[in-house]
């Protein structure tokens, strides 16, 4: 039994009146009249907790609001939306970076006319406050780290008699065992009733401890071994390091778990107490930045890992409390955090407790800031930092000669998955562009790309496949983690190619770095020979390399980041001829018909699977090709690859870039002038029936890549554009309702796609209101936009395709017009 209410009458309740005073009622009232100086909200989300987040407003996904805060401001009357908090945020309302406008409620708005000073806290008040702070600081991290094992010590330093019921076994949570698993260990073993284990697993999953048992030291320790002796049949047939793992236990003395439970106490009075007046919260700030101290900042981050649950969320909203709601001591909790950034994260990766319950998910709160995370990358290095430990930590193990290749060892792909949280933090990092780059960010910001040209570099080429041609594949390749990476790191390659264009120095230092990595990386292009090609008199050096029995890869990362940089070179009077010259006398060459060759591999291959060629490879590379048309993947990856086609296209002579492209789908023997009567000698067989789909792939290739130009930066349109064109190509299909629109859309708008996305949508389209309580509004292509329609665009699937020319010929029937849709095969 824990009597919190006595804790606080003769604990917390004599440090109150020690701080203020002989009458703390009275002082706190009076505290409350003067007026809240907090401009900030800063209230901590618990689980489940409604929140919103304005559509208009909002400088990006991540920037919400409580219920008190969004009833008193005016994006009420906006375009929100409202979600429930998965715990451990919080409010940002009075945060100037986080609004475009309206950045306070009422209430926080009101709070910016009272002074920062009090009247009734004093020097004398503040002095006793900074004594009681450390007192409370101290005791909480003494108390709430101690080890299993040290448990035996007295508090007062003298040894403990282990005879008699003074001692607990305290089992704690896990995220690897399961509810049905803790219960039979329960009944099993503690010999408890199914009802009374049932209450204690729902405690250990909700506080993340609970003690089992009160009983003298033999006992208690003999039921710890025998619970972490007991071996827990692992559920599914796939298992990881962890499911083999014991369930995680302790022996500590009764007055141990009374000190931590009084520390939780104490620390959520802690928390509550610092929003009463900034200069309380100052008087933290400035205890908590003594690095001689053990209740340093350092060591709140880098303990979190030690921590069962409730502790941890304590210290969490302390911590945001204390550090959170006055810009300075933000910067200061970031710029530490950022320091031992690679240490918490490692101890993330190596626990077992999910990402909202620990120190790391402070990290959206921080980097979300775009003054502290500019700070960050200028002064910390910390572009650098997360990709230099996200190497270290997440891929440098599964390198093979110099290219990732993922096993299918679920204990590593496990912390592979948990280590891609660093990269949800590069993403809040690079989320905001600054308008100007000092030289200081310029060469942060360089130094975070260099790390990613490393990344890059292993990603190019991995998990490459090369074509069964005798029997099945035996079993089904690892691919999975290959495309959870890409989609991890997409938003951050287009976020850094979207800072580059920005500024002329960067962009030229960094396509500089891009051909540097493309040199020395030689997937595919490296020490190929090259053979003359001809074609109606025109000549060519193709370089040899066979996609139907070499390995090839849909993975092009590095080649992809190229083409990107490339669309802005145009923007900044800098152009391929000039930047060749130079890097060229860097000894660093490399020509149009290299950047194009590993893409024509991956579209050759493409068109080889649509042809029937790479069955009895599975069906694992027919996702991967899914995927690498998906709207998740594509801007990435299936765009990247036509502007690369195109670049090279735009370089070369167009004869000689047609042979190449007919060399690599192995069809210069088609463009002969002698093929007709070859043709007619030869038997209609398979063979005659694949080269007619790779004919069709080719020039279908050679559509997107003349006609696809709605790509700012390959033509002269903007991103409004080309988002018009998308939703129009879409609406050619069928109607979409608003959700289904907005999923069938990549986000290439940043923090303004849902304004965009309205603006663009209204002029295009009309909405059709539903009819009937189980219907949905939909929005349907105005009449006059169906001549727009392309059954070559390049992000339609064939069943798009076919989807859409239904809809051409019901729609033209109905108006009595002559349709002529040709089938697929004849369109070439």
């Amino acid at each position: 039994m824990f009597k919190e209410a006595l804790a606080k009458e003769e604990i917390i309740d004599v440090l109150v009146e020690f701080m203020l005073g002989d009458n703390p009622k009275s002082a706190l009232e009076k505290l409350r009249l003067e007026g809240n100086t907090a401009t900030v909200c800063g209230k901590v989300f618990k689980n489940g907790e409604p929140t919103y987040s304005c559509r208009e407003c909002g400088m990006d996904p991540t920037c919400v609001l409580c219920v008190n805060c969004f009833k008193r401001s005016a994006h009420r009357f906006h375009k929100y939306k409202m979600s429930t908090s998965g715990g451990g945020g919080c409010c940002d309302c009075g945060d100037n970076e986080a609004w475009k406008k309206d950045h306070y409620c009422h209430l926080h708005l009101d709070n910016r006319k009272n002074p920062l000073e009090s009247k009734i806290i004093s020097g004398a008040v503040l002095e006793r406050s900074e004594i009681c702070f450390s007192a409370i600081l101290a005791f909480c991290v003494n108390y709430l780290e101690i080890e299993p094992n040290a448990s035996l010590k007295c508090l007062d330093g003298e040894g403990l008699e282990l005879d008699g019921a003074h001692f607990c076994t305290v089992l704690y949570n896990d995220e690897s065992h399961t509810f049905d698993q803790v219960i039979q260990t329960l009944t099993k073993i503690a010999k408890c009733r199914h009802k009374e284990a049932m209450e204690i697993v729902a405690a250990i999953d909700r506080e993340g401890r609970a003690v089992v048992k009160c009983d003298t030291f033999k006992a208690c320790n003999e039921l710890k071994m025998a619970i972490e002796n007991q071996m827990i049949p692992p559920s599914g047939l796939l298992t990881n390091l962890r499911n083999n793992q014991s369930l995680r236990t302790s022996v500590l003395h009764i007055n141990s778990v009374a000190c931590q439970q009084f520390a939780l106490q104490l620390l959520s009075w802690f928390q509550e107490f610092l929003v009463r007046h900034y200069l309380f919260r100052k008087t933290f700030s400035e205890l908590v930045q003594q690095k001689q101290e053990s209740f340093c900042i350092r060591h709140i981050l880098e303990c979190d890992v030690k921590l069962w649950k409730t502790a941890r969320t304590c210290w969490h909203r302390l911590l945001i409390s204390g550090m959170l709601m006055e810009y300075k001591n933000k910067m200061v909790l970031a710029q530490e955090f950022s320091r031992r950034y690679a240490t918490i994260v490692e101890d993330f990766i190596n626990d077992d407790h999910d990402h909202a319950f620990s120190i790391v998910s402070l990290s959206v709160q921080l980097f979300t800031v775009p003054s502290i995370a500019h700070r960050l990358i200028a002064k910390e290095g910390i572009f650098d930092k997360l990709l230099h430990t996200f190497y270290y930590v997440a891929i440098e193990k599964f390198i093979l000669n110099r290219t990732l290749h993922f096993s299918k060892n679920i204990a590593s792909l496990t912390f592979f998955k948990r280590a891609n949280y660093i990269l949800y933090d590069l993403r809040y990092l690079l989320s905001l562009k600054p308008d100007v780059l000092s030289n200081e960010l310029r060469t942060g910001f360089l130094e975070g790309c260099k790390a990613l040209m490393r990344v890059l570099n292993v990603m190019q080429g991995m998990e490459s496949i090369t074509r069964q041609t005798g029997q099945h594949m035996d079993y089904e390749p690892e691919w999975e983690c290959a495309f959870n990476l890409h989609i991890k790191l997409a938003t951050t390659i287009s976020q850094v190619i979207e800072w580059a264009s920005t500024d002329k120095t960067l962009l030229h230092k960094l396509y500089k770095m891009t051909v540097r990595a493309l040199v020395s990386n030689n997937f595919i292009v490296g020490g190929e020979e090259a053979e003359a090609k001809s074609v109606a008199g025109h000549v060519a050096n193709c370089l040899i390399y066979d996609v139907s029995v070499r390995p090839v890869s849909i993975h092009l990362p590095l080649t992809r980041f190229y083409a990107g940089i490339y669309l802005h070179l145009g923007s900044h009077d800098l152009s391929y001829d000039c930047l060749v010259a130079e890097t060229e006398a860097l000894n660093i060459k490399m020509t149009p018909r290299e950047i194009i060759e590993p893409v024509l591999c991956t579209h050759a291959m493409i068109a080889q699977v649509a042809a029937g060629m790479w069955r009895r490879n599975g069906y694992s590379l027919l996702h991967q090709l899914y995927l690498y048309r998906n709207v998740r993947c594509r801007v990435e990856m299936l765009d990247r690859d036509i502007v690369c086609l195109q670049i090279g296209a735009s370089l070369m002579e167009s004869n000689e870039f047609l042979i190449h492209a007919l060399n690599k789908f192995n069809l210069i023997g088609w463009a002969q002038s002698h093929y007709e009567s070859k043709l007619a000698e030869s038997p209609l067989d398979d063979e005659f029936m694949r080269q007619l789909s790779m004919i069709d792939e080719f020039l279908e290739l050679l559509i997107v890549i003349i006609g696809e130009r709605w790509m700012p930066g390959v033509s002269l349109v903007t991103e409004e554009d080309r988002l018009r064109k998308e939703i129009i190509q879409l609406l050619c299909i069928k109607s979409y309702s608003h959700s289904e629109l907005s999923r069938a859309l990549p986000d290439t708008t940043g923090g303004n796609s849902d304004s965009v996305f309205e603006d663009v949508i209204n002029t295009v389209a009309t909405f059709k209101k539903p009819v009937g309580a189980d219907r949905k509004g939909v929005y349907v292509l105005k009449e006059s936009l169906f001549e727009e329609f392309n059954v070559y665009f390049y992000h339609y699937t064939k069943e798009d395709k076919s989807k859409a020319e239904e809809l051409q010929r019901e729609r033209r029937k109905a108006k009595k017009e002559l349709v002529c849709c040709p089938p697929p095969c004849c369109r070439s």
